[in-house]
């Protein structure tokens, strides 16, 4: 808190009108402010709406796209959904593949990994190994299984953190990761409903969302 001083008498009267006439004398540019931004004292610039805002904390953030549903009324659908995923995910897109045990994850990321190689082969679970890679053409694909890590460390001792930028990475029980979970990934959680599944997709990079609604709808 700083001191406020008063002048008094006929000096602070005589003070008070010089400044007055002085504050008329300084000529006004207009359509200019000052803003006080936190951190970095005075600035002078634009008066607009947009950069008022700002300065006050006001301006309101973008809202996530919507979440997209779809149901899976049979292991074929299921099936579908991942080869749909295999034409749409490129090299540094990752799947979390969220739901109970004996949702579909393994299922339809064995979908996915066959539709991207183009050919039938052996997809193991990686439930004790861990990690398996594939050599798509184009890009790999790793498909990690993290129900036993018992800490997010783990997954580091397992290079999933760099394949994260350059393969396309298809994760099951991703609660493991903790904070290495990508913000940008496409989350995937499937579960029961009726005699099928309903699969929740949500995030992902911009419009991947759209491009898998439009190839599974169109």
């Amino acid at each position: 808190m700083g001191q406020e001083h008063r002048a008094g008498g006929h000096d602070g009267a005589a003070g008070g009108a010089a400044r007055r006439a002085a504050a008329r004398a300084i000529p006004r540019q207009p359509g200019r402010s000052i803003l006080r931004d936190s951190g970095a004292g005075l600035r002078r610039g634009s008066a607009s709406p947009l950069r008022r805002g700002a300065a006050l904390g006001m301006v309101a953030a973008m809202p996530d796209p919507v979440p997209l549903l779809l149901a899976l009324a049979s292991e074929e659908d299921t099936a579908r959904l991942g080869a749909a995923l295999a034409r749409l995910l490129r090299p540094g897109d990752v799947l979390l593949l969220e739901g109970p045990i004996g949702a579909g994850k393994t299922h339809l990321a064995r979908a996915l990994i066959r539709a991207a190689l183009g050919h039938e082969e052996e997809v193991p679970s990686p439930t004790f190994t861990l990690v398996q890679t594939y050599e798509a053409p184009g890009h790999e694909i790793w498909h990690a299984d993290l129900y036993r890590l018992t800490h997010p460390d783990e997954v580091l001792e397992l290079g999933l953190e760099a394949a994260f930028a350059t393969a396309v990475c298809l994760v099951e029980w991703p609660d493991r990761l903790g904070d290495l979970a990508p913000p940008g990934a496409l989350r995937l959680r499937l579960e029961a409903e009726g005699e099928g599944r309903r699969a929740t997709l949500s995030g992902g990079r911009p419009g991947l969302l759209a491009e898998l609604s439009e190839a599974w709808h169109g």
